[in-house]
């Protein structure tokens, strides 16, 4: 096997490695999303607001109907008493001022229910606005949360993509570089944060980012060699335009 293919081989695994990285940041970026965290939190607040609204609701009409069925209830026994007091079954005056009395005091007690209920009744009228408000905000706010949810969705499975096309590219790369070469750049790699292939243009190095001296410059010349930059330690090539087209073809 060639070294210049070897080597150029190294230099396209890492191009790929590093990409992989990139792409499981990407990834791990938009799990935590933070306009998706916010919006969550919004959403359960307009949740919570929305069901103490219903709540509040339901309660306020379970009270309307209690009075309801009281006044209903004093009603039927109204219509009752006065039924007897017109019957003529009534035998003696003591029995017909019982009868009108229960009567006075059922119409007493309806007439207070009546304006009761009819407060309630303009109390579940306001209600009925701020449950329409609440469940506006809530519905305005899901379909922002189904919104951004879609869209991290659909990132994602993009990343994902790249991810599974970035990995068989990276085991491609693998079973054509000799064990030899592999070891020496996974040990560079765990030492150097990663970047174990770096490339040598203007004698600068592209790992380190620093001018080579002058001296390990003019034994640094062959594009077909791989050399180690002599301040970074890092896996190094010589720059040909040949790396430029590797970096493009790397790309997805």
């Amino acid at each position: 096997m060639a070294k210049e293919f070897d080597i150029l081989n190294l230099l396209r695994l890492q191009i790929v490695e590093s990409m992989i990285t990139s792409r499981f940041r990407e990834l791990e970026a938009l799990i935590k999303n933070e306009n998706l965290a916010k919006l969550k939190k919004e959403h359960t607040r307009a949740q919570e607001e929305l069901e103490q609204r219903r709540k509040d609701y339901s309660t306020l009409e379970a009270n309307r109907k209690k009075i309801d069925d009281k006044i209903q209830s004093n009603q039927a026994k109204i219509q009752s008493n006065q039924e007897k007091l017109f019957s003529g079954t009534i035998g003696n005056s003591k029995e017909l001022l019982n009868y009108q009395e229960e009567i006075k005091s059922l119409e007493i007690q309806n007439s207070k229910m009546e304006d009761e209920e009819i407060e309630i009744m303009m109390q579940i009228e306001e209600m009925e606005e701020d449950v329409s408000g609440a469940k506006q905000h809530f519905e305005q706010k899901e379909q922002e949360l189904n919104t951004i949810k879609d869209d991290i969705s659909k990132k994602a499975k993009k990343v994902e993509a790249m991810l599974e096309s970035l990995k068989k590219k990276r085991k491609d790369l693998i079973s054509t570089i000799p064990p030899e070469h592999l070891e020496r750049y996974n040990k560079v790699k765990q030492r150097k944060g990663g970047i174990a292939v770096t490339v040598l243009k203007d004698n600068f190095c592209s790992g380190c980012n620093m001018e080579i001296p002058v001296a390990d410059a003019e034994k640094i010349k062959d594009p077909g060699q791989l050399y180690k930059c002599p301040l970074c330690g890092r896996l190094s090539v010589v720059y040909t335009e040949q790396v430029d087209q590797i970096k493009q073809e790397m790309e997805i």
